[in-house]
């Protein structure tokens, strides 16, 4: 039943803070019937944290939905991806079951300075249980710091490093890494690497290896020497050489690719005009051909469309691509009668079934 409710839902992040609940599900609405939003927020202000699940009542919708990221929403763009919790765990239990029921920590890079705890905790929980949160004090060149976020579960830490990594927070986007957590007593503190890998070792004690803790910093040629015999990989060919480990490939494959952004010659202008304010009985062929004069410019109209019972949407379809990416490039954010146009693309099949008669405009 979970695994079915999965493929029915999408991932949406990047969402700006003022869209709520409803906004999202009259957005996705354009993809097919919505069973559910479940809009992530602060647990303390019930604040959004711009991260949000959309469950279809038919799983043809997600196919819908995964072109729709990098529309606007709210007037920002959002990215719209699968979820992909019970393929992951799968792989993970495939490639390294063992590795991936012990505890993995995230480097998270990329972070403004003005982050809190409170910030990532909600966040990153959404995946799973979390052992602890820790940020650097130190800001890098770039003003950004860094902090450590430890799952409980490797599988978990798995599917927050797919679905997060990238996600604008406070105007940064942050980076994810795997990083170790093994670790073997000794005085002295060490650093982590932010790029190593993670390696989880069931029945070795896991000490901190940043700022303030003790441990020691093992060298990759060590640690590599170290994974190929727990893991009785073939022998030590060479001191940095070493064939490719099974679980490192395996982890790689489960990185996912964000869908490209949708563009098409279908667009949707909103804010052109407000409803309760139109008067007379030809004021809607006076705005569609007012837009379609104005959208004739940036190429060939084939089909204008004005929505009398919505909050002032206008549909357009032009001859091509490129003529559409024209209008909404210069369209988009422009002010027309004290209202700040938003354009955006809608796909082929949003648009001939809402307007059926289009599809005979050549």
């Amino acid at each position: 039943m979970e695994a079915e409710r999965d493929r029915r839902t999408v991932f949406a992040c990047q969402i700006h803070p003022r869209v709520d609940e409803k906004d999202i599900f009259d957005f996705f609405s354009q993809c097919g019937k919505v069973r559910d939003v479940q809009l992530i927020r602060d647990a303390k202000t019930s604040k959004s944290k711009g991260l949000a699940y959309v469950e279809f009542h038919d799983q043809a919708s997600v196919a819908l939905a995964l072109a729709f990221s990098g529309q606007l929403l709210g007037g920002y763009p959002i990215s719209v991806q699968v979820t992909q919790s019970e393929k992951n765990r799968a792989a993970a239990a495939a490639a390294a079951a063992a590795t991936m029921d012990s505890a993995m920590r995230l480097y998270v890079s990329g972070l403004a300075p003005d982050v809190a705890k409170d910030d990532l905790e909600p966040i990153f929980g959404a995946f799973g249980d979390l052992e602890f949160i820790e940020l650097k004090k130190d800001i890098d060149s770039s003003g950004c710091r860094g902090g450590y976020v430890q799952f409980a579960k490797g599988s978990e830490a798995m599917e927050a490093l797919q679905n997060l990594n990238g996600l604008s927070l406070l105007g940064q986007n942050i980076t994810l890494s795997q990083v170790d957590i093994m670790g073997i007593a000794a005085s002295g503190g060490g650093h982590v690497d932010p790029n190593a890998s993670t390696l989880n070792i069931p029945g070795l004690s896991t000490t901190a290896l940043d700022e303030g803790h003790g441990g020691m910093q093992m060298s990759a040629n060590s640690r590599l020497m170290l994974m190929q015999r727990l893991q009785a990989s073939a022998p030590v060919a060479g001191q940095l050489n070493l064939p490719p480990m099974p679980m490192m490939n395996a982890m790689q494959a489960m990185v996912t690719q964000m869908p490209k952004p949708l563009t098409s010659q279908f667009c949707q202008l909103k804010n052109m005009f407000d409803p309760s304010k139109e008067s007379g009985k030809t004021w809607e062929k006076e705005i569609r051909d007012d837009v379609k004069d104005e959208c004739s410019k940036f190429g060939r109209v084939l089909h204008c469309a004005v929505d009398k019972k919505s909050l002032g949407h206008v549909y357009l379809k032009f001859e091509g691509i490129h003529a559409a990416q024209k209008a909404v490039a210069a369209l988009n954010g422009r002010w027309f009668a004290q209202k700040q146009i938003v354009a955006s693309y809608v796909t082929r099949e949003y648009y001939d079934q809402r307007y059926p008669e289009s599809k005979l405009a050549r």
